[in-house]
């Protein structure tokens, strides 16, 4: 039986932390902690363990060794344009919350490129912000070392999407920090339903 704390997948990266391992390997080491599994239950979880990108496996005949993979973390971009993208709204809605949230996070208008990195790659039909404000925003990103062309269009929106940006960076918190175990249900089901 697994501690309730721990899963099994918690406790193989815990053996795969300093070196790779075998199969066997890791059978025996979870054997010798007090987990009793078949070499096949592990030989199955350690697979989806792979076909998930949480490990990575390399042939060494005549077995296979297994190491910890070192995901890729989404950016703020990437993690915004997932969200937003769920939502069942039109594309051109999804853009314009898009920009909302980025507006309202960086305090700035949104440059198109910044919409690509959202997954945004179709043509924007979105309201474009005010030229002086898109050459202050501009120069704010090239003092961080980010360069947007002067011919790039960049955009604003005057919608309120207020609802829209606590849920998506609500549940951008919630599954960078891996809390939703430690959340209330009754707060969650207030949250989905207001």
């Amino acid at each position: 039986m697994l501690p309730i704390e721990k899963s099994l997948a918690d406790i193989i990266f815990d053996l795969l932390k300093s070196d790779p391992k075998s199969i066997s390997g890791i059978t025996r080491e979870l054997k010798e902690q007090g987990y009793d599994f078949h070499k096949l239950v592990v030989t199955g979880y350690l697979k989806a363990l792979t076909d998930q990108g949480f490990l990575r496996e390399r042939d060494l005949p005549p077995s296979k060794i297994y190491y910890k993979s070192t995901p890729h973390k989404k950016d703020i971009y990437e993690s915004i344009g997932e969200k937003v993208s769920e939502l069942d709204l039109s594309k051109r809605n999804q853009i314009l919350i898009a920009i909302y949230i980025l507006g309202k996070l960086f305090h700035r208008p949104i440059f198109k490129q910044e919409l690509i990195r959202c997954g945004f790659t179709e043509e924007l039909d979105a309201p474009m912000s005010d030229p002086e404000k898109a050459a202050e925003a501009r120069k704010l990103l090239a003092k961080a070392g980010i360069r947007i062309s002067k011919n790039e269009p960049a955009f604003e929106t005057n919608l309120n999407y207020d609802y829209e940006f606590q849920q998506i960076i609500l549940n951008i918190l919630i599954e960078q920090f891996g809390i939703k175990k430690i959340i209330s249900e009754l707060t969650q089901s207030r949250l989905a339903t207001e």
